[in-house]
């Protein structure tokens, strides 16, 4: 392991801005070389971890798995406020102290491979809830993906955000990632393109990932009908409140194939090899 010395020279290393083109505006010094990608893929889920914004009076994320290795049963769902309040039955939220205050701690679970079709990365980070506002269950997700330079210094760079979007997903190059701060900096900070935790927002009703907010006032106590994705789109969310996901990373792995979550279908095993959204032929429509 490197010394405490060697580990604040390499930090200040990867502080220097450089530029240069692959794929597009990524920081020289960014990236892992094969060695790391061979030995250590936790490090590279760790220092690539989202930091999840949430809006206020949204169900939050739980544990899909209990201390005793039984499932989570989930909880009925209040069909837009129909039957309740959006976080009936979820774990209890932290005290509200203004824009950015920390959220009770949740897990999220990866799952990290590397694709031979398409010469990637790929790394999923999913959230368990127990309800969203139409259906016990809810699996949320955010795919980070990465490419190796072969033409300059053989790294592996991040290069693209697959998000969840209510029935569909979206693709955001990286470097068009509007908020993301550095490993090892503050998570306020925004360091956009040359970050390496992507800042994603969470929708209030549906959970739905997103890089940006939408905090239109119509949206923030109504449910948005419109057919998918559009009311992924229109969910209202803030960072009122932030987890970072680093602090709290489970090996998708612990969740068994045999379990059924209702509607919600992307657990992690969904993205294995032998589930229904196979990670390494995720969007490769625009993604390879």
């Amino acid at each position: 392991m490197p010394d405490r010395y060697t580990l604040r020279r390499l930090w200040l290393k990867k502080r220097e801005v450089t530029y240069f083109s692959f794929p597009e505006f990524l920081d020289r010094n960014r990236g892992y070389d094969d060695e790391v990608v061979a030995s250590d893929p936790e490090r590279i889920v760790r220092e690539s971890a989202p930091l999840w914004l949430l809006p206020q009076g949204t169900c939050i994320p739980d544990s899909a798995v209990d201390k005793d290795g039984v499932q989570n049963n989930g909880t009925d769902t209040d069909l837009c406020r129909l039957y309740g309040s959006l976080d009936a039955g979820c774990p209890d939220q932290a005290p509200f102290d203004g824009p950015y205050t920390k959220s009770t701690a949740f897990p999220t679970y990866y799952h990290f491979r590397y694709c031979p079709n398409v010469n990637q990365i790929r790394i999923l980070y999913d959230m368990y809830y127990p309800k969203d506002t139409g259906h016990r269950h809810d699996w949320e997700w955010a795919v980070v993906t990465f490419k190796q330079n072969i033409t300059t210094d053989w790294r592996w760079h991040r290069e693209q955000l697959i998000l969840q979007n209510e029935g569909t997903n979206s693709v955001f190059p990286w470097a068009d990632i509007p908020e993301a701060y550095s490993e090892g900096d503050n998570f306020r900070n925004n360091a956009g393109p040359n970050g390496d935790h992507p800042k994603l927002y969470v929708g209030k009703f549906h959970h739905s990932v997103h890089t940006d907010p939408y905090t239109s006032i119509f949206s923030k106590y109504k449910c948005a009908f419109n057919a998918a994705p559009v009311y992924g789109n229109w969910d209202y969310r803030d960072s009122d409140y932030y987890f970072p996901a680093q602090e709290w990373l489970v090996n998708g792995d612990s969740i068994r194939k045999d379990w059924t979550w209702g509607t919600s279908d992307s657990p992690p095993p969904a993205f294995f090899s032998d589930g229904g959204y196979d990670i390494c032929y995720l969007r490769v429509d625009a993604t390879s």
